[in-house]
C-alpha cells in the first residue's frame, strides 16, 4: 500500500518534500528558516505584511521585492490566500514568515516576493533619503464623479481625487486602459494637496483596480 501510494505523487510534490517544505505544521514550533505553506484569511494589511489567519491562530506575513508599490497592499482584508515561505523565528523579535509566493485565491493571482530579503536586515545599513512630499495611500470605492474629479470613500471619509496625472494599473502592477466606474475598489497612490481657499483634494499618481464591482 505504501508503494502504491508513492506513486501517486507528482514529481512536483516530491520535489517539495525533498526540499524540506512543510505543509499543516505550525509557523510557532518549527524552527528559523523552516520552509512553510499555509493556507488563511487576510484579517490586517499594512504597507509591507498582512495578519494571517490559518486556522489554528495568526501569524504575520512579511512580503518584500516589489519595486512598483508597497508588496502588501496587493492583498485585501479577507482574501482567501496560500503562503509560502520561511519561518522567520528572530530572538527577540516577532515570529514572522518572510513569504516567496502569495496565492490570492479569489484572484487566480500569485505575487511573488524574495524570501532572504528580511528589513530588518536592510535598514542597518541603508540611510533612508529625506522625502519632501511622502506619498500617501487611499484604498476605497468611488461613490461618484463631479467637477471632473473622483469622490472616492475610504472606510472613514470621503476624497476628492485628482486623476490628471495618474496611471491606471492593475494589482499586479500593469498599465491598463479600463474605465472606472462607480463602485470599483481602488487603491490610490500621490500626496494631499492642501488648498488654501476651497475643498482640499488628493493629487493621484497612481491608481490600482483592486476589485472591479460594476462592468
Amino acid at each position: 500500500m505504501k508503494a502504491k501510494y508513492l506513486k501517486t505523487l507528482s514529481a512536483s510534490a516530491l520535489a517539495l518534500f525533498s526540499a524540506g517544505t512543510l505543509f499543516a505544521a505550525s509557523p510557532y514550533t518549527m524552527p528559523n528558516n523552516s520552509w512553510i505553506e499555509l493556507d488563511g484569511k487576510v484579517t490586517e494589511v499594512n504597507s509591507r505584511s498582512f495578519l494571517l489567519d490559518y486556522g489554528k491562530g495568526e501569524i504575520r506575513v512579511e512580503i518584500d521585492d516589489y519595486d512598483f508599490f508597497e508588496e502588501a497592499y496587493n492583498v485585501i482584508e479577507n482574501d482567501r490566500v496560500k503562503v509560502r515561505g520561511k519561518v522567520d523565528a528572530d530572538p527577540n523579535e516577532e515570529r514572522t514568515i518572510e513569504a516567496s509566493a502569495v496565492v490570492l485565491k479569489d484572484h487566480g493571482v500569485t505575487l511573488r516576493a524574495n524570501a532572504e530579503d528580511e528589513e530588518d536586515i536592510i535598514v542597518k545599513f541603508v540611510t533612508p533619503s529625506p522625502v519632501v512630499h511622502p506619498a500617501l495611500e487611499l484604498r476605497g470605492t468611488i461613490e461618484r464623479f463631479e467637477d471632473g474629479k473622483m469622490v472616492l470613500q475610504t472606510a472613514t471619509h470621503t476624497h476628492r481625487i485628482d486623476l490628471n496625472d495618474a496611471s491606471l494599473r492593475n494589482m499586479r502592477g500593469a498599465l491598463i486602459s479600463d474605465t472606472l466606474r462607480v463602485g470599483d475598489f481602488l487603491s490610490v497612490v500621490g500626496v494631499q494637496d492642501k488648498k488654501l481657499f476651497g475643498t482640499d483634494e488628493f493629487d493621484a499618481n497612481t491608481v490600482y483596480l483592486l476589485k472591479k464591482i460594476t462592468e
